[in-house]
């Protein structure tokens, strides 16, 4: 892994993140909450949940090597410092793992009672500069490194690259949910 390559990586967090926040900011707050079927996840779903790992993620950089942890020094994320799961009415026992949304039951994250529009896009907005902010502190011997987490047993880079896969999943996942929204307004509008 040479530099050029952790700026193409860079740089592709910073595409999926402008393409997110596009994608979200030009949604009406109905196509934003929209859910395909009553057991699905809207986009404001999706983005919560990408901004939630985006926040965890600059925080646990600290814990993967020592050299990390030196470089870049405790760290918490914007989640669990302005307390937003009491701010905005969530039990954080119903949210999953890290209270991300990640292993929840499909009831609970389809009934999920998430702020507006402007409060989660704002959230994104602010955990999404975090990343971008702390990711360039990877050199390439970083990238390299096992991590040091008890339970890890991947690199650096591995845990990076998993995390923009991630992203990129979910991205996709509301670019179709967008989508088959302007379908089925389409065919309603159409059938009226």
């Amino acid at each position: 892994m040479n530099s050029a390559s952790l700026n193409e990586i860079m740089s592709a967090f910073r595409e999926t993140h402008q393409t997110i926040l596009q994608l979200a900011s030009e949604l009406s707050e109905e196509e934003f909450t929209w859910q395909p079927h009553p057991t699905a996840n809207s986009i404001a779903f999706y983005l919560w949940h990408v901004a939630r790992w985006a926040d965890y993620l600059p925080a646990s950089f600290p814990d993967t090597t020592p050299e990390l942890g030196k470089r870049l020094g405790p760290r918490q994320q914007i989640w669990r410092q302005e307390q937003l799961a009491a701010q905005w009415h969530l039990n954080p026992t119903l949210l999953g793992e890290e209270e991300s949304g990640m292993d929840m039951d499909l009831t609970s994250a389809a009934r999920l009672n998430l702020p507006g529009k402007a409060t989660l896009l704002d959230y994104a907005r602010r955990t999404f500069a975090v990343i971008e902010q702390v990711l360039p502190v990877v050199d390439e011997e970083e990238f390299q490194n096992r991590r040091h987490q008890e339970w890890a047993t991947d690199t650096v880079g591995h845990y990076i690259l998993a995390h923009l896969r991630h992203e990129s999943e979910h991205l996709g996942m509301m670019q179709y949910i967008h989508g088959l929204y302007q379908l089925m307004t389409a065919t309603s509008g159409e059938s009226g």
